[in-house]
Parts: C-alpha cells; structure tokens; sequence
C-alpha cells in the first residue's frame, strides 16, 4: 500500500473517540470553508464589482467593492487561523497519508508561504491605496486581480494534496516527476472547479445576508451612507443572488464530472442507499435543486426578499451535507487501507472539555465581532 522510502507515522494514540475527532474536522472545516469562501470566492467578485463600478461608474458596485475590501485581509486571517483546528484532526485520523503527501510538495511549503504575504500585502494595498491610486484604477485593479489569482493558485496546491493523499499509489510518480504532476490526477481539476464554483456561490449567500441586514433594524445606526439611497440593501441582495446561482449552476456541470473521475468502489458508495453518506449526498442535491429554483424566482420577483433568504438558506443547507459528503467521500476511498476505528484511544476528558469551552467561545466572538463589522459598516459615512 505505502511505499517504503516515504516516512510514515505510526499510529498515534487519539485523545479523543473516533466518532468525536471525526465530528470535530467536519465541523472545524466547515467554519474554516465559512471564511475561506470570502477570500477565495470574494476577491475575484471584488476586484469585479470594482471595475463594473468604474466602467459604468455606478457607486453600489463601488461602495460594495470598497466594503468588501475594507473586510478581506481581516477575513483572510480568520481563514487560516480557522484552517489549523481541521488539519490538526485530519493528522490525528489520516496521518499515514496526510504526512507523506504533504512531504512530497518539499520545499515548496516554504513558496507557498511566500505567495500567501505577497496576496495578504495585496489586499492591503487594494484596501489602502484606493485614494492614492484614484488616478490609476487600473494598477488598482491589477493589484487586485494579482491577490486573487494568488488565492486561486493556493487553493489548487492545497487540492491536489487532498487528492494526492487519496493516491499512494502515485507517490513515486510525484517522488520522480515533482509535485506539479499531481495535478494530472483525474479529480484533481474537477475538484478544484467545485469548490472554486462553491466559493462563488458562498460568497453569493453571503451577500444576499449582509443586504438583509442592511435592511433590517438589527444594529441599526441613526445614519448611514446608503440613506440617499434606500435600494441599496435590496441591490446587494439581488446581486448576491445573481453570484451564488452563477455558482450553483455551473455545478451542475462540474458536478457529474467529478463524480466521474471518481473510483468505481468510491462512486458506488456513494450512490448505494443503504450506505448513510448516500442519502446525505441525495438530500444534498435536493436542497441545492429547491435553492436553484427559489433564487430563481428571487429574480424575476420584485423584491423578492423572501424567496432570496429561502433559497440562500437551502444552499447553506447543502453547503454543510456537502462537507459531510467530503468527508464520506474520503472514507470510502481509503477505506480498503485504513480504517480510523481502529485507532487506539487513551481520552483525556479534561481537556477536551476546555477544548471544547475554548471553540464554543471563539464561535460566540465570531457572532459578536461580525454583528458589530455590521453595524461599522452601515455607519460608515462615505
């Protein structure tokens, strides 16, 4: 199964049950995906909305570009602080093919931190230099574009690892050929695809929510900027809308692709009813159907504020059974190798309670510190 000359772990003891590290790196990585989503997603629809803005020289695609730069690099911080917890937990169930995979990117995890504070520099020259660039909005704009090809870029190294660490046969193929021929693996780039396609759509959701609470009372500060101009939450709304359908739909595509690349036994789990990761995978596909159609008559209705907010809804719905779905989707493959029951465990409940308390504690901040950007920025004067 591994090949002898890749160090492999030995089985560690967990200091937790199996069935509860399992829950804690779902749930650790969807809220990693959470804001993932806003700096892989959100800088390209940025760096959009902010050139439509200046072609058409319309101010709401300004004003939502300038929002959406003024929250990225704090975003982007939560991402990968976010994104530790869920490695962490893959280590402890997967680590006899995490570690090898990973060691074979070699010294590249030291460019890759390179390219991360050259696009976290970007967003904060795109942030920053707005007014001191005002009379160059292109080198504004390529500084933008820059950051989020970065991002891409990031995001299809960290893929392949997901995929590669799925194929130990493949490992002295990379060992000799280099890392970037993983990248020919079949699901690598319809895995890519997806989960960009998914940042699209989640950065969509996110902005049919911020344009509700725009127009809603919670927080609501004496002023705001938008108040010359009071379709300006219904506005983000339906462009939130038009993004994460963009996204949706294009999935409908993706999707069966990747499905396609899949192993026959992995694929045939997956599809087989009497496995549990079948019907969240089928439910999945539903939710996401209702949430096509309801965004859908989000836009052809007239401040359709309730079919939008449904629809988002269901997409959330399937965004978190498509995590589990990931998740499945590993075990399946890997499961004529390795199976993370069996791993010792020697749990220290103490622990795992102030773990607990610490990640329960951090979650209510995150509400806290999101409610109040919320209200800084409908109080923000322009």
């Amino acid at each position: 199964m591994l090949e002898p000359e890749f160090p492999v772990p030995v089985p560690i003891l967990l200091p937790v049950p199996e069935p509860l590290a399992h829950g804690l790196l779902v749930f650790t990585f969807l809220l990693h995906a959470v804001f993932m989503n806003l700096v892989l997603g959100g800088t390209p629809i940025m760096v959009v909305s902010d050139w439509m803005g200046s072609r058409a020289g319309n101010d709401r695609f300004r004003r939502l570009a300038l929002t959406m730069a003024s929250v990225a690099p704090t975003v982007l911080n939560l991402t990968v602080v976010l994104g530790i917890v869920p490695v962490f937990f893959l280590y402890l169930l997967y680590g006899q093919f995490f570690y090898p995979a990973a060691r074979l990117f070699g010294n590249g995890w030291i460019a890759l931190i390179g390219v991360l504070l050259l696009a976290y520099c970007g967003l904060h020259a795109y942030k920053h230099w707005r007014g001191w660039l005002s009379n160059r909005p292109r080198i504004h704009l390529m500084i933008g574009g820059i950051s989020a090809v970065l991002f891409l870029g990031i995001a299809l190294v960290f893929v392949t690892l997901s995929v590669l660490m799925l194929n130990p046969g493949q490992w002295r193929a990379v060992q000799a050929e280099g890392f970037l021929w993983a990248v020919r693996l079949p699901s690598v780039i319809p895995r890519y695809f997806h989960m960009v396609m998914a940042s699209v759509a989640g950065i969509g959701i996110l902005l049919v929510l911020y344009g509700a609470a725009l127009g809603s009372r919670w927080g609501s500060p004496p002023a705001a900027p938008w108040l010359s101009d009071p379709g300006y939450p219904q506005w983000v709304m339906r462009y939130g809308v038009v993004w994460a359908l963009t996204g949706t739909l294009l999935q409908i595509v993706i999707g069966p692709w990747l499905l396609l690349t899949l192993p026959e036994p992995v694929l045939g789990s997956l599809v087989n009813a009497d496995n549990p990761g079948a019907v969240v995978f089928f439910v999945s596909l539903t939710f996401g159907l209702l949430g096509l159609v309801l965004l859908n008559a989000a836009l052809m209705v007239p401040r359709a504020r309730g079919f939008a907010l449904t629809g988002v809804g269901s997409l959330m719905v399937t965004i978190v059974l498509m995590v589990v779905v990931r998740d499945r989707v590993r075990h399946y493959w890997l499961s004529g190798d390795w199976d993370p029951g069996t791993l010792p465990v020697n749990s220290h409940w103490g622990v795992i309670a102030i773990f607990i308390a610490l990640l329960l504690g951090s979650i209510f901040l995150m509400m806290y510190l999101v409610r109040a950007l919320v209200k800084s920025l409908r109080a923000r004067t322009e």
